[in-house]
């Protein structure tokens, strides 16, 4: 049989149960100072790198304004040079800019670089400029298709073209299957027209009636040349 006394004796009193509670509160707080000794280092350092990342990026992007702006002044002043016939200035400074860019408006320096060139009748620079574009991975590939198609259609116009090696930078386009691909096929006809090859030229313009994605415009352009073909081999 239990002894009610001793049970009542070994149960802890209202006042010992506090005095307990607060001798535990009181190591609690000794095992989170030091287990906060222990982090605090690494909490600071990642709270000062988390400041230092944010400071940072906000720094960036107003370096990224402060060049944007600057890039677009000069490409401004540069159009302006074209304008008032200060060419050799317009180049020099859409050279540099082209060279020394960053942003989007390399590119819009590398475009207006080779078109001025080219306005001035000077192909195969402009040839150069536009294959800068072209073999640059780092361009957008709808530029340096762009850039591909006009140096192809400057280069069969100019001096003496190897037609072999314009033929190779059309064919990525022709298989693609892309938007490009009628702008290309045009420009293998007319390299195929230059080497008297007819029968090559049309296949390309069938090729492009058959394309899905082609504008009215091209597809009729192509169906007259083609027509136009068959008609003076018939002659």
């Amino acid at each position: 049989m239990v002894d009610k006394k001793q049970t009542q004796e070994d149960e802890p009193s209202a006042l010992e149960s506090e005095i307990l509670r607060e001798v535990e509160e009181d190591l609690r707080q000794e095992e989170l100072k030091k287990l906060w000794k222990k982090i605090s280092p690494f909490f600071t350092t990642a709270v000062v790198a988390a400041l230092i990342g944010t400071g940072g990026y906000e720094y960036r992007q107003h370096l990224i304004r402060q060049q944007s702006a600057l890039e677009s002044e000069q490409l401004q002043d540069a159009l302006a040079d074209i304008e008032n016939g200060k060419t050799d200035t317009a180049l020099t400074a859409l050279k540099s800019l082209r060279d020394s860019s960053s942003l989007g408006y390399k590119w819009l320096a590398a475009l207006q670089y080779a078109d001025v060139l080219a306005a001035e009748n000077r192909p195969d620079e402009a040839v150069k400029a536009l294959d800068y574009i072209a073999k640059d991975k780092t361009a957008p590939q709808s530029l340096r298709s762009l850039a591909t198609l006009n140096g192809v259609s400057l280069s069969i116009d100019a001096g003496k073209p190897d037609y072999a090696v314009l033929k190779n930078k059309l064919a990525p386009m022709i298989e693609a299957n892309n938007v490009w691909t009628a702008d290309a096929l045009e420009l293998d006809a007319l390299i195929a027209l230059r080497q008297g090859d007819a029968a090559r030229a049309k296949e390309d313009y069938v090729r492009i009636t058959a394309l899905p994605k082609v504008s009215d415009l091209k597809r009729m352009r192509a169906t007259e040349n083609l027509n136009f073909l068959n008609k003076k081999a018939e002659e």
